[in-house]
């Protein structure tokens, strides 16, 4: 029996007003205002939500400019809070007035989560917006989200249910982060993403018994002549972020009880960049030569990466005493060079360890490395990252630097021990690019994981518990063969058996 749309529509005009709001809440703005033109009932019941997100979006839908949209939305809001605040377009100086009013606006309406983002198509422009204060003094305020403008602090701080700040694209001053998180009782999240590009970032943190995790995100386009100093005397988390290492030092000071600590240090190839001659069409004209730029996404053994190098180390060692360790594969190729070196390595104190890698044999020594830098090792996880670039390494990866891979697992299965190590998971998250490595006959991609998959039953006695996750690969090998005593498998596989 089909339902009556008339019936069903008015069993929806008896719902009481505040169901009503809840639902227009969770519609597009665009659309909850759309429902005024239902009914005299409806003229004015959107302008009671609680949820107002105006951005790009809003333009290409409505063809409204963002500020009057803005302004006119304000004026005929009647509820008496506004739980979520979000605007994002393109800031020009001659709003000022304007914007201070929609965060006065969003203060009195004792908001929760304010998002402000004036990036949009700004380029390289600096932030020009200098915050309404007031915000500062919003005790309703759980979530702020910041994005390229101007912060100057008032005298008088009180954030007392603040639990998660995002300054992105902001010039910090030295006790900023400090005096924003004395004022900040319950604050629990912390990330700074391309904060201060011409000027040094002191990161102070309060001591707080709640603060949990900082995130940090250092910008690629930076003064090489700055420094980062880091203070956190209380934290869970510590994660940062970066493709260079730019600045000039890195001081970085975490609490022992920071339990887990994540490295991303992608994007570096710029570092590995090579300046080679190509000759013109006319070879005879030397002065018409051209120098050109060749870049790998494969550290090359130069000066570049020893100084990067030293930076990584730096950076490692703050962190040693952290239990989890998540590090990207550009470290671990860095990493690699070093070890090959036979150079004194740093001694952590992690049990789970993750490496991102992919898989080739040129990360072996890497991965060596964090192996017995890591001899309280209870948990590996090996997971091949997404990448969509196609993984070539330069020339010099396959005369001067080149090894054949399955010597070096058996040489890894000479000095590597970790008695402790129970589980290891392996996972395959990329598309494999196969093309340069078949082409040369490398140990690589699929078939290296499950060797050094079945490498691990070698170097530990002790494993209950491992993961292989092989989708997409044209290589599997059954787990079962290799530890006849460990209790727990989990493999998602393809169809062709390594022995």
């Amino acid at each position: 029996m089909e339902a009556n749309p008339q019936n069903l529509c008015s069993q929806f005009n008896e719902l009481p007003d505040e169901i009503i709001h809840s639902i227009l809440d969770k519609l597009p703005l665009e659309d909850a205002v759309q429902t005024s033109f239902l009914s005299q009932r409806w003229k004015n019941l959107w302008k009671y939500i609680t949820q107002l997100d105006i951005g790009p979006s809003w333009l290409e839908s409505t063809g409204k400019e963002v500020v009057p949209s803005m302004n006119h939305f304000i004026r005929l809001h009647m509820g008496e809070k506004i739980k979520n605040f979000s605007v994002r377009f393109t800031y020009e100086p001659h709003m000022s007035e304007q914007v201070d009013s929609w965060i006065q606006f969003a203060t009195n309406k004792k908001v929760e989560n304010l998002y402000i983002d004036f990036h949009v198509n700004r380029g390289e422009r600096d932030p020009s917006y200098v915050l309404n204060s007031c915000i500062f003094n919003c005790e309703s305020l759980i979530i702020l989200h910041l994005r390229c403008c101007i912060i100057t602090l008032p005298n008088s701080i009180s954030l007392q249910n603040l639990k998660e700040i995002y300054f992105h694209h902001l010039e910090l001053d030295n006790m900023t982060v400090y005096t924003l998180t004395s004022n900040t009782p319950v604050l629990l999240l912390l990330s700074l993403m391309e904060c201060n590009r011409r000027t040094d970032l002191h990161i102070d943190i309060a001591p707080n018994s709640h603060f949990k995790s900082l995130m940090i995100s250092d910008p690629f386009m930076i003064d090489t002549d700055t420094r980062i100093d880091i203070k956190v005397p209380r934290a869970k988390e510590f994660m940062f972020e970066s493709g260079l290492l730019p600045r000039e030092s890195y001081n970085i000071e975490i609490s022992l009880e920071c339990e887990r600590v994540i490295l991303f240090l992608d994007s570096l190839f710029v570092w590995c960049s090579e300046v080679q001659s190509t000759e013109s069409d006319d070879e005879a004209d030397e002065e018409e030569q051209e120098e050109e730029e060749v870049r790998f996404n494969f550290p090359v053994h130069n000066q570049k990466t020893l100084l990067f190098e030293q930076k990584l180390l730096d950076i490692l060692g703050f962190c040693k005493g952290a239990e989890s360790l998540k590090i990207s594969n550009w470290c671990i190729q860095v990493l690699a060079l070093r070890e090959r070196r036979n150079t004194k390595r740093l001694q952590f104190n992690c049990k789970s360890l993750k490496l991102y890698t992919h898989f080739n044999k040129w990360e072996l020594p890497g991965i060596t490395y964090m192996l017995k830098a890591c001899q309280r090792l209870e948990e590996l996880i090996m997971v091949s990252p997404e990448c969509d670039d196609e993984i070539e390494p330069p020339d010099i990866y396959v005369t001067q630097d080149d090894f054949k891979g399955d010597d070096y697992l058996k040489h890894m299965q000479s000095i590597l021990q970790l008695p402790n190590l129970r589980t290891v998971i392996m996972k395959n998250k990329g598309r494999y690019h196969s093309s340069y490595y078949q082409v040369k006959g490398i140990l690589s991609g699929p078939l290296l994981r499950f060797k050094l998959a079945k490498l691990m039953k070698h170097i530990s006695s002790n494993l209950d518990h491992v993961v292989i996750s092989s989708k997409g690969d044209p290589y599997v090998f059954d787990p079962s063969a290799y530890w006849p005593n460990c209790n727990r498998f989990s493999c998602s596989c393809s169809q062709n058996l390594v022995k």
